[in-house]
């Protein structure tokens, strides 16, 4: 019994492995040419008509397009606001007054520091001011008290500069006697021109709408 063991285990093993080896499944050879087309030809030709080509892509419909035509509104022009005549004529006999008395000023500060060559060019500005500030002409009618006080302004504003010039021209040859009476004579005429701008000012602010 024992002889015969092995011998049946190897036939049973060959057995076994003869089953799990099979033929290989080969698929038919039929080919793929030869599946008949069920496709109808109404079928066939409607496709063949949907197929898009590159170039058909490329090419667009013509279109007439028209172009759109802007309509520009039409506006009236924006005006400027003009400055009330009232504050321009103020604003304009201010400035002037303004520049003339800083003029005289520094006359005045250039005495003090017995500075002989700044004195002298402080004196040829403010006479330079004078000459481009000195017409009242232009005045409105309803101004003329303005006009006088103003011309009498400057006629006070032109003596203090006479009387400097010369207070520093005497100086400058040690006459101070003579040097101190134009000052003085200078400072009054500085003075009165005070009292004639101040006129001016008040009369402008207590007829703000004269004109």
């Amino acid at each position: 019994m024992n002889i015969y063991l092995p011998l049946v285990l190897l036939i049973t093993g060959c057995i076994f492995l003869a089953g799990c080896i099979q033929t290989p499944h080969t698929p038919s050879s039929e080919s793929i040419a030869d599946i008949p087309n069920n496709t109808s030809p109404d079928l066939q030709a409607t496709a063949t008509r949907d197929q898009v080509t590159p170039a058909n892509l490329s090419e667009k419909p013509e279109q007439n397009i028209t172009p759109a035509v802007t309509v520009m509104e039409t506006r009236s022009p924006i005006a400027t606001p003009t400055p009330d005549k009232n504050i321009r004529f103020r604003s304009q006999v201010i400035q002037n007054l303004t520049a003339l008395q800083e003029g005289k000023e520094q006359v005045l500060n250039n005495w003090k520091s017995a500075n002989t060559t700044e004195l002298d060019q402080s004196v040829a500005n403010l006479r330079h001011l004078i000459r481009n500030n000195n017409d009242a002409g232009s005045f409105p009618k309803k101004m003329d008290y303005v006009r006088l006080n103003y011309y009498d302004y400057i006629d006070r504003l032109t003596q203090f500069a006479d009387n400097f010039a010369l207070a520093s021209e005497r100086r400058n040859k040690g006459d101070n006697g003579s040097a101190y009476s134009y000052e003085k004579a200078g400072e009054m005429s500085g003075e009165r021109a005070d009292i004639s701008e101040k006129r001016i000012i008040t009369f402008l602010d207590d007829h703000p709408v004269l004109l």
